[in-house]
């Protein structure tokens, strides 16, 4: 028990300090300590640890805390994706001109038969004849706009528009349909014109090679999309945040190629 007198008296002499919040006095510490075999009591430089000499404790220094650590600066990685890249193709025509807030993911996928969709209106948010290559799970990976397609990958590749569009829910997508003169292609294309103006609804006609379109109830036509404040920029980078193919050596070039889903060794 002698033992421990040292080490309290150090505690409290210096003041307490935890480690993980402020200091505490030591006069105002609880402590515990198992009875003394001799007496059943607390052995008195514990109960009183002030009472101590300072010739057997020393000068101590008061125990400080450590300095605040500093919050990471401001990520200043330049976006991967440049839109002004893609702009070598115009829109096939001249087209016309519920969500608050960003989205922490923007889907690239149709439209839906489910969803009533709005095209937005300005230019700027659109994308034409972009190369894209699909991966075994049907999601569109887009190439990066210097990367040269060697020969035996080119019918992998596809030339697809991008729109920004939102659902009635309020949900941003990029709705992705390939820039072709085939039935499909112009039908999307006319729809595409009448959803900048007006909600729509998609619904695809196998018989016909190509979509119905459904008006939205009187309800919902006379309410105006609200579009989140992203520039095109954050919604192209955001949306292809992993799926930009920038080398021969990305996973998908490699499986389509039989090397095996993953990067080179």
């Amino acid at each position: 028990m002698e033992s421990l007198e040292p080490l309290v008296s150090q505690s409290a002499t210096a003041e307490w300090n935890t480690g993980i919040g402020e200091t505490v006095n030591a006069d105002t510490l609880n402590v515990n300590h198992p009875e003394a075999s001799t007496g059943g009591e607390l052995d008195a430089s514990i109960q009183n640890p002030t009472s101590v000499p300072e010739s057997e404790t020393g000068s101590l220094p008061v125990a400080r805390h450590a300095a605040a650590a500093k919050a990471p600066g401001k990520a200043t990685k330049k976006p991967l994706l440049d839109p002004e890249k893609y702009r070598k193709a115009k829109a096939p025509l001249a087209e016309e001109g519920l969500s608050d807030g960003a989205q922490t993911t923007i889907p690239v996928r149709k439209p839906g038969r489910r969803n009533f969709i709005r095209v937005h209106h300005d230019e700027e948010y659109r994308l034409y004849d972009v190369p894209v290559i699909e991966d075994e799970k049907k999601e569109v990976h887009i190439l990066s706009a210097e990367l040269e397609i060697p020969e035996d990958l080119e019918r992998f590749v596809s030339h697809q528009n991008l729109l920004t569009c939102i659902t009635h829910r309020g949900t941003l997508f990029l709705w992705p349909y390939k820039n072709s003169t085939n039935d499909w292609s112009k039908s999307a294309s006319r729809i595409a014109r009448r959803a900048v103006v007006e909600w729509v609804r998609l619904i695809p006609d196998m018989e016909a090679n190509g979509y119905r379109v459904e008006t939205a109830p009187a309800e919902l036509r006379a309410v105006q999309p609200t579009w989140p404040e992203m520039t095109f920029d954050e919604i192209l980078n955001t949306a292809f945040e992993d799926k930009c193919i920038d080398s021969l050596d990305h996973p998908v070039i490699r499986s389509l190629r039989g090397l095996g889903y993953g990067p080179a060794a």
